[in-house]
């Protein structure tokens, strides 16, 4: 079967701009996507979408293929699938209609090829059709409160407000960083949160997305913690 990877790195960020192509710790910080991509083995091609010159020139200089994205595609509202969908009616994506996607988020540079190829290897077509990367939570999730017009709060889910953790059971999230899924049952769903969908643990450490400079600064200290400082 054959598997291809596709990293979206739009030009814009409004939170944090550039945030693509920003310095962490000493590569641009989709060059850590693109090599983990790589040194999985996994794929067939690396590609890189993005409506952005230096996103596509860092893709090129570090061996992915680069993919000029439309600019309706760019927008804040414009979704990854959208984009992968398109990529998949391109000349370029026709040859995987009966293959393998993986979609690595370029802001996630503290996830190793090893996560890459433990989401890509859960994919077993027809058994299971789609794969994502998931953490625990920060906080109980089913404590969520709702801010009402009034600035008053109240429970999200309040049957579930007053249990203890134990009482709820483990509750995952996907950590925004690493999805696969078998092309067919990606065509047919439009997302990847499909039927018989599995899951890859990773650590709150390696699971950091980074959206805002405060993800960053907490992104580099356990970069460099880790040794993962190039320059």
């Amino acid at each position: 079967m054959e598997r291809f990877c596709i990293i979206p790195a739009r030009g814009g960020s409004k939170r944090l701009p550039f945030k693509n192509i920003l310095d962490f710790c000493g590569k641009p910080m989709i060059s850590y996507s693109i090599e983990a991509a790589l040194m999985s083995r996994c794929f067939d091609e690396v590609f890189v979408s993005s409506d952005d010159a230096v996103c596509l020139e860092i893709a090129e200089r570090f061996s992915a293929t680069p993919v000029k994205r439309d600019s309706r595609l760019a927008t804040d509202s414009a979704r990854v699938s959208d984009v992968i969908l398109d990529f998949l009616d391109s000349s370029r994506g026709r040859k995987y209609q009966h293959g393998l996607v993986c979609c690595l988020f370029p802001a996630a540079p503290l996830r190793g090829f090893s996560d890459v190829k433990a989401v890509v290897e859960k994919v077993v077509p027809g058994v299971c059709d789609f794969a994502i990367a998931v953490t625990e939570y920060a906080l109980p999730p089913h404590q969520a409160l709702v801010l009402n017009d009034d600035y008053s709060l109240a429970p999200k889910w309040p049957d579930l407000v007053n249990l203890r953790d134990e009482e709820v059971g483990q509750l995952l999230v996907d950590n925004g960083s690493t999805y696969a899924a078998y092309v067919p049952s990606f065509k047919e769903q439009g997302h990847f949160y499909g039927n018989g969908l599995k899951g890859h643990f990773m650590s709150r450490e390696t699971s950091v997305d980074i959206n805002t400079a405060l993800d960053l600064q907490i992104a580099m200290t356990i970069a460099r913690a880790q040794n993962l400082d190039s320059g």
